[in-house]
């Protein structure tokens, strides 16, 4: 494996069960209110800091596939890090194994969080897609490891947006006078035309190549029952079935916004798991910090700091350094070149003398408040019938904290009332691990068991 490849191991899975929406570059997103996605798993790629509600979406995803990003930066990748910057975007951006070199170069003190993917011409789509290896080279159009990235986090259902792909039906006749658009116009005025960039017999060429790697995506998403719709308006993508984007937030019941844990309980149960010396877990959920962190309660260089600690305690040296010196470039603490100097030698024994006893204290403080927060909220949810938004609250309060009782006993609940018995007891039996006079847990297993006639 790649060493910078290891720094997916925290995403993978991360959004298990939720939808996800992959937003393209067509015209066809001028017809749409993408503030609809606002709270949403949202991909988008390219160009896409020309639309206007990108400060207000401030999408958490963010790929690029073309090499001339990086081989030619003047021309669109430092517009698109210039505006990350300045409209205060957090994305974790994600750019294929031949930008490393171009960005280790570089420290851009930006909101940005890098990960790099690999194509590798040995894999195809029969394996497991995982952003920790090599990925099939499908990257004909930047949407395909888009919806590989989206596979990867978990998430499911999966809508394309802004997929127009009009190139799709050019003929040869009217090739020359074609005007391909999208949603942003003339914007970047650097672009060429597509006839620049084409002769016909290429583009058509890489049009089958595009259909073969949706179709062969498309596949692997049926294989393993993660649906995959197109919510374009309009266009020439006839590969996934259409769904119309405005029915997908109809059926929504909006009884209440349910906040995700804020960045600073995350922070506090990453420092916990990491006086417990899990720093894989720790890892997890200072990203999630990372990504939740928009509204900047939290210094980013502070978040910085502890995942530099985590992934040099993991081995992962090369992005250690580069997180410490994301935290150096903002200058948020004096104590930031110390640590850098310790990565370097490998002397990080005693990082936690940073953090005295009662701040420790305080952030269990602080994660048990979260977690009863998550749990009500999750109950709240639970009673009005929407089982799947309680049971993603539930298990956002067990990410903060697995030795909660009370969270164990209503997953178990959850999972006992959608009639999956077998995973409801072991939740029953940890609620009763975690806390032996937890009435509601010892009264629901002994239910749940004499029901199913289980031995203890």
């Amino acid at each position: 494996m790649l060493d910078f490849l290891k720094k997916n191991l925290s995403l993978k899975g991360r959004h298990a069960g939720r939808r996800c929406f992959i937003v393209a570059s067509g015209p066809s997103l001028q017809e749409q209110d993408l503030l609809r996605l606002k709270g949403e798993v949202v991909i988008v790629v390219n160009s896409f800091y020309h639309h206007p509600d990108v400060d207000e979406l401030n999408p958490p995803y963010w790929l690029l596939a073309d090499p001339g990003y990086w081989e030619q930066p003047d021309l669109d990748l430092w517009p698109l890090l210039r505006a990350i910057n300045e409209k205060g975007l957090s994305p974790t951006l994600f750019l294929p194994s031949g930008a490393a070199p171009f960005f280790s170069r570089s420290n851009f003190g930006l909101n940005l969080n890098v990960h790099f993917f690999h194509f590798d011409y040995s894999q195809d789509a029969s394996q497991p897609i995982d952003f920790c290896s090599g990925l099939p080279p499908f990257g004909q159009n930047v949407v395909s490891p888009a919806l590989m990235l989206a596979y990867f986090l978990g998430c499911n259902p999966i809508y394309l947006l802004g997929c127009d792909h009009t190139w799709w039906r050019y003929t040869e006749e009217s090739y020359q006078s074609e005007q391909y658009s999208r949603f942003y116009g003339d914007a970047n005025q650097n672009e060429p035309s597509i006839q620049e960039a084409f002769e016909f017999k290429e583009l058509q060429r890489t049009i089958v190549v595009q259909r073969d790697q949706y179709e062969k995506l498309s596949e692997y998403g049926k294989a393993r029952g993660i649906k995959v719709f197109n919510a374009t308006k309009g266009g020439e993508l006839d590969l996934f079935p259409r769904v119309d984007y405005e029915e997908i937030f109809a059926s929504t019941e909006p009884a209440f916004e349910a906040l995700p844990p804020s960045p600073r309980a995350l922070r506090s149960s990453a420092l916990i798991s990491m006086k417990r010396g899990d720093f894989a877990a720790a890892l997890v959920l200072l990203e999630r910090a990372l990504e939740e962190n928009r509204d900047r309660v939290l210094t980013q260089g502070d978040l910085d700091s502890l995942r530099a600690v985590c992934l040099a305690s993991l081995g992962l040296k090369r992005a250690a350094i580069e997180a410490a010196r994301q935290d150096l470039f903002s200058a948020s603490s004096e104590d930031t070149p110390d640590l850098l100097r310790r990565i370097q030698e490998g002397a990080l024994e005693n990082w936690e003398q940073n953090y005295e006893a009662r701040e420790i204290d305080h952030f269990e403080g602080e994660r048990a408040d979260e977690v009863a927060l998550l749990n009500q909220q999750g109950e709240d949810f639970f009673l009005k019938g929407n089982q799947r938004e309680a049971s993603r609250l539930f298990y956002m309060a067990l990410e903060l904290d697995d030795d909660s009782s009370l969270t164990h006993n209503n997953l178990g609940v959850f999972w006992w009332q959608v009639g999956e018995n077998a995973k409801a007891i072991p939740h029953f039996k940890r609620a009763i691990d975690c806390d032996p006079n937890n009435a509601d847990a010892l009264s629901n297993y002994e239910e749940i068991r004499k029901a199913e006639n289980a031995p203890d």
